[in-house]
């Protein structure tokens, strides 16, 4: 009798525990991954972020540190004004044109009222800032490496191509 009681206060506990969500400000980003506090392994879960009054801005989910799948962004009234998804690719190549030092590349799916783009995420430490689709050449060859590395983008939905160290920190 006693053991049952202390198994339910104990799984009250984690049951209790477990309603809180981790907040992307919390983490901390190593080898542009994310890490939950002083956890030694990658972050794997859905963290958010909030306002100053404590209200649920964004709602993102990471798989071993890395931001996979489903997002949200909400409004003023919990309403969602952005969704969307973040696809995660590793190219064989750590190198296009002028940006190296790549580590992955997100295509990041965002669906805003009944309008559908995509912003593209290259991960690395060494180029920040966006790529100029006028700026053919480094375009191009970014294009080429996507095609030869067999990932699936529709390039008429390209609305941004950034260079930044963590696709939620951009």
């Amino acid at each position: 009798m006693n053991s049952n009681k202390y198994l339910m206060v104990l799984l009250l506990f984690v049951v209790g525990c477990g309603n809180e969500r981790p907040m992307i400000d919390d983490m901390r980003i190593v080898n542009n991954k994310y890490y939950y506090k002083k956890n030694p392994l990658s972050f794997t879960g859905i963290a958010i972020s909030k306002s100053e009054t404590g209200q649920i801005l964004n709602e993102v989910n990471l798989k071993n540190g890395v931001p996979v799948g489903r997002w949200k962004t909400f409004g003023n009234k919990g309403e969602v004004v952005q969704k969307g998804t973040y696809q995660p690719f590793y190219l064989k190549n750590d190198k296009v044109e002028t940006i190296s030092g790549i580590q992955r590349v997100n295509i990041c799916n965002i669906n805003e009222g009944s309008r559908n783009f995509i912003d593209l995420f290259i991960i690395t430490n060494n180029s920040k800032g966006e790529i100029d689709k006028t700026k053919y050449k480094t375009y191009q060859a970014l294009m080429d490496s996507l095609n030869a590395n067999h990932i699936p983008i529709d390039m008429n939905k390209i609305h941004k191509i950034r260079c930044v160290g963590t696709e939620l920190n951009p």
